[in-house]
């Protein structure tokens, strides 16, 4: 006797887009806890719990603008704040078409080019009517764009494991001399 292994059903479109929506909704939530923990790093290594009270409700484009101030103190590398200054806009771009893809509502175009596309009705010129392919590229579209914010959230968690970490190791350890002899006088 066979036995076959029960085949998958193929997806059609339309079911599809929640799967890859919520992708980039939980992709995006990555960045934004990445984002609050890179904060508490550049502040100097704040501990979770203080961390998360300076950080709750902040939204996630104050913290990138709070990291950047942080990284262009004294003392440490230019790089750092190179590479911040380089990421941003990456993260930026992506977090508008996040907010479209989420916040757009999702019809059937009848198309098979564009099976789907995402109307915006929250945004100020939405307002005075509508406006279409807020989101393009129906399930395919969301497909890529999860895949591009977890890229960008894998880019920041390498920089902070390597560079970020020993770079706020350092200046740990210059402060906690420093005290030793500030208490030594």
């Amino acid at each position: 006797m066979v036995v076959r292994k029960a085949s998958k059903p193929v997806q059609r479109e339309w079911e599809q887009i929640p799967f890859h929506l919520g992708r980039v909704v939980l992709n995006w939530g990555h960045i934004e806890a990445t984002t609050a923990v890179t904060l508490w790093g550049a502040a100097g290594n704040l501990n979770v719990e203080v961390g998360r009270i300076l950080t709750a409700g902040v939204a996630v484009g104050i913290q990138w603008e709070q990291i950047a101030l942080l990284l262009a103190r004294d003392g440490v590398p230019a790089e750092l704040g190179t590479w911040w200054a380089s990421w941003v806009p990456t993260a930026k771009e992506l977090q508008t078409r996040r907010n479209a893809a989420v916040h757009g509502y999702w019809l059937a175009t009848g198309e098979l080019n564009a099976p789907f596309k995402a109307l915006d009705f929250t945004s100020q010129k939405a307002r005075k009517g509508p406006r279409e392919d807020r989101s393009p590229g129906g399930s395919e579209g969301l497909r890529v764009l999860a895949n591009e914010i977890g890229a960008a959230h894998e880019a920041l968690l390498a920089w902070i494991k390597v560079d970020l970490k020993a770079e706020m190791q350092r200046l740990t350890a210059n402060v906690s001399t420093q005290t030793d002899d500030d208490n030594r006088l």
